[in-house]
């Protein structure tokens, strides 16, 4: 009867150490993903094609064809920055 009650206390024991360690880790990995959705939303609104006209001087929506895209971007600023536009850009 006295190893039975041990072994129950021992099993309550381990449950709430498990327990008290699934909570601790969630609270460490919550603030991050947090941290990574917002930093990807805010990365992900900035358009490559925009920036490549701001660095040169042009603003893209307002000279060429007027169309922030890959394209525009190579009349106005040149083929490598096309390239990477191409490749960063929205589709």
């Amino acid at each position: 009867m006295i190893r039975d009650s041990r072994c129950v206390i021992l099993q309550r024991d381990l449950i709430r150490t498990a327990i008290t360690r699934a909570k601790e880790r969630l609270l460490m990995v919550i603030p991050k993903s947090i941290a990574c959705i917002l930093i990807g939303y805010l990365l992900g609104n900035i358009s490559p094609a925009f920036f490549f006209g701001k660095t040169k001087g042009y603003d893209i929506r307002k000279e060429g064809s007027g169309n922030v895209g890959a394209t525009n971007v190579f009349l106005l600023v040149g083929k490598h920055a096309f390239f990477i536009t191409a490749a960063l850009g929205k589709r």
